[in-house]
């Protein structure tokens, strides 16, 4: 695949998304994101930072739902596809907060159904629910020089998003999902704003497979070397060193 191409931005207000999003030319990937596994947002961003540093600039950021078929359509029209970032409304769920277990994922399966191996620094985490197997996780493969921080790139008025492949209006409770603009009415009542944006890269979307359980015992140390591994690239390998299998 080919270096990813650059992009021209234009202001909109307070707005630095690529002008393409912004006039709906072009669709992309949205996320919702919130607490996970017990682990609140600031420390995710700061383990995927020092994912994606370790990584040469490559992350993956696990997602409840699959995208795939949309994704497929999607990658016939742009070779690097955005990723858009928005704070989840909701309130975490108390399985969010505090979950029984936590699972760590350590294989994945591509769009065209290969197996693949996930980037030898990163870490997929996902919550355990009570009486059940690991259910389906996926993530999405990132690519991104700059920093990863949160902070203001724009706003989406949600009821001018639209499924990228059916046009049809987005439900509230989809929390990933490939879209554009191309609503006619708006209610900024559903204003969301963009507090991230990156760019996905080969093999852009893998389903997780190989998934190692951690009862609430032991994940909550999991959770402690996490943190404090997060801090510092050698650190970060390290501990990924240590925990693989």
């Amino acid at each position: 695949m080919s270096q990813t191409a650059e992009v021209t931005k234009i202001e909109l207000g307070t707005s630095h998304l690529p002008e393409k999003i912004i006039t709906g030319q072009e669709g992309f990937c949205w996320t919702k994101f919130g607490m996970e596994a017990g682990e609140p947002i600031d420390q995710i961003i700061r383990r995927k930072e020092a994912e994606r540093t370790a990584n040469q600039g490559k992350f993956l950021w696990g997602i409840g739902n699959s995208i795939s078929t949309s994704l497929i359509q999607l990658l016939q029209h742009t070779e690097n596809p955005w990723l858009l970032f928005s704070p989840i409304r909701s309130k975490p769920k108390p399985v969010d907060v505090a979950p029984i277990s936590v699972t760590l994922w350590t294989g994945g399966i591509d769009l065209q159904g290969n197996k693949v191996d996930l980037p030898e620094y990163s870490l997929i985490t996902s919550k355990g629910i009570s009486g059940k197997k690991s259910r389906r996780h996926y993530a999405l493969v990132c690519k991104s020089s700059k920093y990863l921080t949160l902070s203001h790139h724009g706003i989406l008025d949600f009821s001018k998003l639209r499924n990228f492949v059916t046009r049809n209006k987005l439900g509230f409770s989809q929390v990933t999902s490939v879209v554009s603009i191309g609503g006619n009415t708006s209610n900024r009542k559903l204003d969301y704003e963009v507090l991230m944006a990156v760019q996905l890269e080969y093999p852009y979307f893998v389903e997780l497979t190989d998934p190692i359980t951690l009862l609430k015992s032991k994940s909550k140390y999991l959770k402690r070397d996490i943190q404090v591994a997060a801090q510092n690239i050698r650190a970060w390998k390290e501990f990924l060193s240590n925990i693989a299998v």
